[in-house]
C-alpha cells in the first residue's frame, strides 16, 4: 500500500463528533500496515479523565489481531474552517507506545507527508537507557 493509499484510507474513517460536555471524538484518524501487511485503523477518544490518540486506537486493534509489528503508520487531521488535510506526527506518548509494542517497531516508518517519511528512532533518538554517571 502507498503512502497515498494509507493517508485516504485513514482520512475515510475521519468522523468528529462533539459530546454535550465539549469532548470531541473521531477527529483524528490513524492507519497502519502490520508487518504482515493487514491494515488497521483507529481514531481519537477525549474524555474527561483519560484520552486515547488514533494512533494508539489503529495499535490497540493491531494488538488484538495478535500482531505486534508495524511496518507504516500515520495520523491525519482535517481542518473544518479550510477542509485543508494535515498528516500530524506522533505525540510522544505514541512514540513510546510503537516502541514498546515490539522493539523491532524502532524500525517502523512514520509517514509525515506525502513525501515525507522517518524511521520511528529517528523520532526517538534517546530510547536506550543511559549509561551510569562516572
Amino acid at each position: 500500500m502507498t503512502n497515498e493509499e494509507l493517508i485516504k484510507k485513514a482520512e475515510s474513517i475521519l468522523n468528529p463528533y462533539k459530546t454535550n460536555d465539549g469532548r470531541l471524538f473521531g477527529d483524528v484518524a490513524a492507519a497502519l500496515i502490520s508487518e504482515k501487511g493487514i491494515l488497521y485503523t483507529g481514531v481519537c477518544v477525549d474524555t474527561a479523565s483519560w484520552g486515547l490518540c488514533a494512533e494508539r486506537s489503529a495499535i490497540a486493534a493491531m494488538i488484538t489481531g495478535k500482531e505486534y509489528k508495524i511496518k507504516k503508520i500515520l495520523a491525519v487531521w482535517k481542518d473544518e474552517k479550510n477542509g485543508k488535510l494535515y498528516v500530524l506526527p506522533p505525540c510522544g506518548t505514541c512514540r513510546e507506545f510503537i516502541r514498546r509494542a515490539d522493539e523491532g517497531n524502532l524500525e517502523t516508518e512514520v509517514i509525515l507527508g506525502r513525501d515525507k517519511v522517518v524511521k520511528l528512532k529517528e523520532l526517538l533518538p534517546y530510547y536506550e537507557w543511559p549509561k551510569p554517571l562516572d
